[in-house]
């Protein structure tokens, strides 16, 4: 399944964001196509590149045309 994630911000260590780092790497490890979107990217952004995931900062920077 291609899965896009969105979130205001990921700059900084709250709720939604560790939420947001959490579930694209369990739904990336589950083998679906994830890909995570942000108006303001951070610290917690660049935790999910590090890891091997994908965060844009543009609707048409999104690799995929999600399922869900």
């Amino acid at each position: 399944m291609q899965i896009l994630i969105t979130n205001h911000q990921l700059d900084h260590r709250t709720g939604t964001e560790i939420v947001v780092r959490d579930l694209e790497r369990g739904l990336r490890l589950r083998g679906h196509r994830v890909c995570v979107y942000t108006q303001r990217p951070g610290v917690l952004s660049d935790e999910i590149i590090t890891a091997g995931g994908t965060v844009v900062t543009e609707l048409d920077q999104v690799p995929f045309i999600p399922d869900v």
